[in-house]
């Protein structure tokens, strides 16, 4: 009789997990023609090591899909493709409107392995104690959020989430801090 049972109570734990969603843009469909992008989706910095951030807002879904690349120290942006780039990634932001703002629920982030040497690769997220997530490259990460932003509508292609990926690229013996990457 207790085997019967045991079942069906571990599937009642899955259910009361929250699922994360993998509907993620590729990282060709962000970065599709994106040499000399004129869209207001796009963010970038020509400051070694070079980056380049595009998102996607669907208010109607409650998501945010997106995707990074960056570059190798020295190369530049408007003369290297994006396939060409040290790093790539993309992620997906869930979040849902509360009064005065939104709040974000979590990210699922998603990097190809590199032979880059990135160390203490991190998701910055926001708030009094400027937590750190360790990330992994090549890996899938599912990172829980529950993070009010008051004043903040995400009705437009731009938007601050208060998420920045930072790390240290270390290229031919220099260190290259990685900052400012806002998802």
């Amino acid at each position: 009789m207790v085997l019967l049972f045991l079942p069906v109570l571990i599937a009642g734990c899955q259910q009361s997990e929250e699922l994360f969603d993998h509907s993620f843009l590729t990282f060709e469909e962000v970065f599709q023609n994106s040499v000399e992008p004129k869209l207001p989706s796009f963010a970038s910095s020509s400051t070694p090591p070079a980056f380049k951030r595009g998102s996607f807002s669907s208010p109607e879904e409650g998501v945010i899909r997106g995707g990074f690349y960056i570059l190798y120290p020295g190369d530049a942006l408007n003369k290297t493709l994006p396939e060409d780039a040290a790093v790539k990634g993309v992620y997906l932001i869930t979040y849902e409107k509360i009064e005065g703002g939104v709040r974000l629920k979590n990210v699922s982030l998603s990097t190809e392995d590199s032979d880059a040497q990135i160390r203490d690769l991190r998701l910055q997220l926001s708030g009094k104690e400027m937590e750190m997530v360790p990330l992994e490259l090549g890996e899938e990460q599912d990172i829980v959020l529950d993070r009010e932003l008051l004043g903040k509508s995400y009705q437009t292609d731009s938007f601050p989430s208060g998420l920045w990926l930072r790390g240290t690229f270390v290229y031919e013996g220099k260190e290259y801090e990685i900052l400012g990457i806002d998802l």
